[in-house]
């Protein structure tokens, strides 16, 4: 069943510290959330009252930028367009 599992993995899984790899794409305050979230000492991780103030804050980020990136394209479409 497990013989997929590379022992590296294996050791991972055992020790609780195998971590998906984040994509370098990703926003960095995600990325150091995730981080955070992940620490080896329990205590250094932040509690879910700072995970859910800090989600709330980066989803107002991502609505401004969808937002801000919709406008633009908007602006970009009508002097594109419709300009003489």
């Amino acid at each position: 069943m497990f013989d997929s599992l590379l022992p590296l993995s294996a050791g991972g899984i055992v020790n609780n510290t195998l971590r998906p790899s984040i994509p370098s794409f990703c926003d960095a305050e995600w990325r150091r959330l995730m981080e955070q979230c992940w620490a080896p000492n329990p205590v250094a991780r932040p509690s879910f009252t700072e995970i859910a103030s800090r989600l709330r804050v980066m989803e107002v980020g991502f609505q401004r930028s969808v937002l801000e990136t919709y406008w633009e394209s908007a602006i970009i479409f009508r002097r594109d367009f419709f300009s003489p």
